[in-house]
C-alpha cells in the first residue's frame, strides 16, 4: 500500500518536472526552478503524511499480536481429573443463548487463565449427620490455597461472575461434579446429590436446564444426584427465578436454598418452593443468648423446614464453638471447617468409603452434654 501511495505521487510530480522544465525555454530559469521545487514540496509534504499514517498503523498492529499472543501464553490446557470442555454449540458460555465455537474457546481460555493465576482449583466438603456423625452430602466448591488447607474461594467467584465468565463457570464445575458423583457411586452406593452452587444470572438462562440435562446424560448420572444450591437473595426479587425453580424441578434435580438465616429470611419460600435442603447460617447463634428471639427463630425454622419434609444443613461452621452450639439446637446436618475442610475427588472417596464401614475417619464429636430440645424439633 505505502509503494503504490508513493508510485501515485510521483508520476503527478515527475509529469509537473517535465512541463516545468519543457517551460524553461519560454520562460525566464528562475521561474521554471521556483515551479519545480513548489511541485516537489507539496508532493513530499503528502509523501511524508502517508508515510506517517502507515508506520502508526504498524505499530498498533504490532502491539495487538504481541497482547493476543501473551494471552494464548498465559492459557493452559486442562489439567488431570479436569473435564472437557463441552461442545461449543451446546455450551453456555454466552449470555442469554449458547454461543459460537470462537465465543466459546475464548472463554474457556480466560477461565483457565483466570483460575491458573489464582491456583484455582475445585475441591469437596462433606456434610456431616449429627446425629449419626456420617457422611449426609457433599459441596462441590471452587477453592484457593489456604495456610494450612484449600478454602472456598468466594472473592474469585464473584470476580469470574462480574467478569462474564460466570456461565462458564458454572458449565465447568457441573461437568466435574457430575462425572466425579458417577464415580463414587459406582464404588459406594451412598443416596445423597452432589451440591453445586448456581448463580441468579445461570439460573434465569432458558438454556441451563437442557445444559444440565445433557451434561446429566453424558454423564449416565441419573438427576437425584445432582443438587443445585441457589442463594436466596436471588430468588426474592426475580419471578423469572421462581420459575426457572420449578422447572429445575420438574427435571428431577434437587434444590438447595442457600444462605437462609434467622437475622432476615423469607419463610414462604419453604411452602411455595419445591425445596429439598435449606442452607442454614448459624452465626446468628453467636451474637445473641440461647434464649433470645433470634436464636428461638432459628429453632422455629429448623421445625418447619422438618415439619416440611425439608432437610436442614447449617453451614460455615468453622469453630468448636460454632459446632457445639448446633449440636445444642436440634443436629441438623453440619458443613465447614470444623468437620472437614474441602477436599480433592480422591480423598472424598476414601472418607465416604469410610464413612460406610464406620465411623473412625470422621471427626470426633463430642456429643455429651448435648441434648434435643422438645421445642426446637
Amino acid at each position: 500500500m505505502l509503494i503504490a501511495a508513493c508510485f501515485s505521487l510521483l508520476c503527478p510530480a515527475a509529469r509537473a518536472a517535465r512541463t516545468a522544465v519543457g517551460m524553461a525555454g519560454a520562460q525566464p530559469a528562475v521561474f521554471a526552478q521556483d515551479e519545480l521545487r513548489r511541485v516537489w514540496f507539496a508532493q513530499l509534504s503528502w509523501l511524508s503524511l502517508i508515510v506517517a499514517t502507515c508506520v502508526a498503523a504498524a505499530f498498533a498492529s504490532t502491539g495487538l499480536l504481541q497482547r493476543r499472543s501473551r494471552h494464548v501464553m498465559w492459557s493452559s490446557g486442562p489439567q488431570d481429573g479436569q473435564p472437557r470442555a463441552a461442545e461449543p454449540a451446546k455450551s453456555l458460555s454466552g449470555d442469554l443463548a449458547a454461543p459460537s465455537s470462537a465465543g466459546f474457546g475464548s472463554s474457556q481460555i480466560r477461565l483457565r487463565a483466570r483460575l491458573a493465576t489464582c491456583n484455582a482449583v475445585f475441591r469437596y466438603q462433606p456434610q456431616i449427620d449429627l446425629q449419626t456423625g456420617q457422611v449426609a452430602g457433599v459441596e462441590a466448591l471452587l477453592c484457593i490455597p489456604g495456610p494450612h488447607a484449600f478454602r472456598p474461594a468466594t472473592l474469585l467467584a464473584a470476580e469470574i461472575e462480574a467478569a462474564g465468565l460466570g456461565l462458564t463457570l458454572v458449565e465447568r464445575r457441573l461437568n466435574e461434579a457430575c462425572r466425579l458423583q458417577r464415580a463414587w457411586l459406582k464404588v459406594i452406593g451412598h443416596d445423597f446429590p452432589i451440591g453445586v452452587p448456581v448463580s441468579q444470572r445461570a439460573l434465569i438462562n432458558a438454556a441451563f436446564v437442557p445444559l444440565v440435562q445433557k451434561i446429566l446424560a453424558e454423564s449416565e448420572l441419573p438427576p437425584c444426584f445432582l443438587e443445585l444450591q441457589v442463594e436466596e437473595a436471588a430468588l426474592g426479587p426475580s419471578a423469572t427465578a421462581l420459575r426457572s425453580i420449578n422447572h429445575v424441578r420438574d427435571a428431577g434435580i434437587s434444590i438447595a436454598i442457600d444462605g437462609f438465616n434467622a437475622a432476615h429470611c423469607n419463610l414462604r419460600l419453604l411452602s411455595t418452593l419445591p425445596i429439598s435442603k435449606l442452607r442454614v447460617d448459624p452465626y446468628v447463634l453467636l451474637r445473641t443468648g440461647t434464649g433470645s428471639s433470634e436464636a428461638l427463630l432459628f429453632d422455629g425454622i429448623m421445625g418447619a423446614a422438618r415439619g416440611l419434609g425439608i432437610v436442614v444443613c447449617a453451614t460455615g461452621i468453622s469453630s468448636p464453638e460454632l459446632l457445639s452450639t448446633v449440636l445444642r439446637r436440634g443436629r441438623p446436618l453440619a458443613q465447614g471447617a470444623a468437620l472437614g475442610a474441602p477436599m480433592a475427588g480422591d480423598d472424598f472417596l476414601e472418607l465416604l468409603r469410610g464413612s460406610v464401614a464406620d465411623t473412625e475417619t470422621l471427626p470426633i464429636l463430642d456429643f455429651r452434654g448435648a441434648r434435643l430440645q422438645p421445642d426446637s424439633i
